[in-house]
This record gives structure tokens, C-alpha cells and sequence, in this order.
């Protein structure tokens, strides 16, 4: 898999495909959130929506099994599961709404556990708590879930202590700046250079 520098100075996993940025090795937690079997739901197959806009019980239809359809093939976050029936155009927003409503009714869309399992993953790529947010919120996850999640289990000043071994060679002031980049805290970058200067 191909591979590039982020930001903080990292390589980290280049995936092509929005929906595999929340892939995560936590007990393959990730895995079993995709895997959930619809097999079983008629709408889980995918639609061929040109023939289902003759009424608004067919469309709605539609919508319900497009839905059904993406939470099968791939991890989807509830704004994933708007924007792709919007782009089919054909959809009102109280179908938008009602097969995302649907959809969740099943238990497939769960924002809040696709963020929290996803967060050792995020914190592996050396990202700070307040960087890890803003790459959530730019996945479409609500900042009400974001201010909920749990971070205890995460080790951050031991994070930006790798990172900043991993950039050593780096003048002071150019080290400092990678290590705010990356979203960690003043009081984690103090521990991670120890008593070195500090502004």
C-alpha cells in the first residue's frame, strides 16, 4: 500500500477510499461493525433506482435499499449514508431522512462506536487528542459524539514522546512546531522535551 508524510512529519497509510479511514486492528473491532450480516433484508440488495422514482412509495423503497446496500459493502458514518443518496439525485431530503432513520433502526449506523473504536488506530498515527477531533469532525462525525468520547485509555504523552524522538534530529523550534501540529497539549510536549526551553 502506498504510503506519504503527513504534517506532524509521519508516514502513514495512504488509503484512496474515504471509507477505510476508519479501519482499526482494536480486536477487529471495525471488522465485526462491518461484517454485520443484512444478508437477510430484501433492501440489502443494491437498487437499481432509475426503475423506483415512478412514486413516492417506490422511491422510498429505493432509498431504504441503497442505504441497506452501502452499510453491507463498506463502514459508514450517517453523513456517508446522506451524501451518497443525494448524489443519486433523485431522493427527497424526508427520504434522505427515512432510509437513514431505517438504516439505524438495524443497529448498522452507530457514529458514536465507529469514533470510539477508531480512536488506538488514530492515536497510532501519532496524533495528538485535539488533531484526532478535527480529522472525526472532517469525517462527518457530530461534535456532540466527539465531546462524549472516552480518550482515558490513550497514552498521548507517551505519543508525542515517540513523535518527538522520531523528529530529534530537528532544530528546537521546528521540533516544537511538529509537535503542536500533530494536536498535542503544551503539558505533553513539556514532558516529551523535558526540561529543554519552553515558550
Amino acid at each position: 500500500m502506498r504510503r506519504k508524510r503527513d504534517e506532524s512529519g509521519c508516514e502513514e497509510e495512504y488509503i484512496p477510499h474515504a471509507e477505510r479511514l476508519f479501519e482499526t486492528d482494536d480486536d477487529g473491532a471495525i471488522n465485526a461493525f462491518k461484517a454485520q450480516d443484512v444478508s437477510d433484508f430484501p433492501d440489502a440488495e443494491e437498487p437499481f433506482a432509475k426503475n423506483d422514482h415512478n412514486s413516492d412509495k417506490k422511491n422510498s423503497t429505493s432509498a431504504r435499499r441503497y442505504a441497506m446496500y452501502l452499510v453491507s459493502a463498506t463502514v459508514c458514518t450517517e453523513r456517508k449514508i446522506i451524501d451518497k443518496l443525494r448524489k443519486k439525485g433523485i431522493y427527497s431530503d424526508l427520504e434522505i431522512l427515512d432510509a437513514l432513520d431505517y438504516v439505524k433502526s438495524f443497529g448498522y449506523i452507530n457514529d458514536r462506536r465507529l469514533a470510539q473504536i477508531s480512536l488506538p488506530r488514530l492515536a497510532e498515527r501519532l496524533w495528538g487528542r485535539s488533531r484526532i477531533c478535527l480529522y472525526l469532525k472532517s469525517k462527518g462525525i457530530s461534535q456532540d459524539i466527539i465531546d462524549s468520547l472516552d480518550f482515558s485509555e490513550i497514552d498521548f504523552a507517551g505519543y508525542c514522546r515517540r513523535l518527538a524522538e522520531k523528529n530529534a534530529g530537528k532544530p528546537y523550534s521546528k521540533l516544537m512546531r511538529t509537535l503542536i501540529n500533530a494536536g498535542y497539549t503544551r503539558d505533553e510536549i513539556r514532558d516529551a522535551l523535558g526540561d529543554g526551553e519552553y515558550e
